[in-house]
């Protein structure tokens, strides 16, 4: 038994760290997008040159930044479902860890 919540809280712990670090991965893809749509509006061009796959594509400007929105709207929406299975997983963590203390007290009483 002590074994199963032992390897819970490892898994748990591991998946949190990762569900972190992904948010955080988001939050600078959303920055760069920010800082990209104002250095865009900034120069005062009409064009600019999207990369696609080998190839670089002349795009409109409006057409874009309409782009860059799309991505970070559809960023803000992983980072929601990630904010949610992160705390899903702080609070499996918190239980988890709770069983160990609980076991560990019935474990000494004994």
């Amino acid at each position: 038994m002590f074994q199963q919540v032992e390897q819970k809280y490892l898994q748990t712990q591991q998946e949190l760290q990762s569900v972190k670090s992904q948010i955080a991965q988001r939050n600078r893809e959303i920055q760069l997008a920010e800082v990209t749509e104002k250095e865009l509006k900034s120069e005062g061009v009409d064009t600019v040159w999207e990369g696609v796959g080998k190839i670089f594509m002349s795009t409109s400007l409006d057409d874009y930044l309409k782009s860059l929105e799309n991505d970070k709207a559809s960023i803000k929406d992983d980072i929601t479902a990630l904010n949610k299975k992160q705390h899903y997983l702080e609070t499996t963590f918190k239980n988890v860890n709770d069983a160990i203390t609980e076991m560990a007290k019935r474990g000494s009483s004994a």
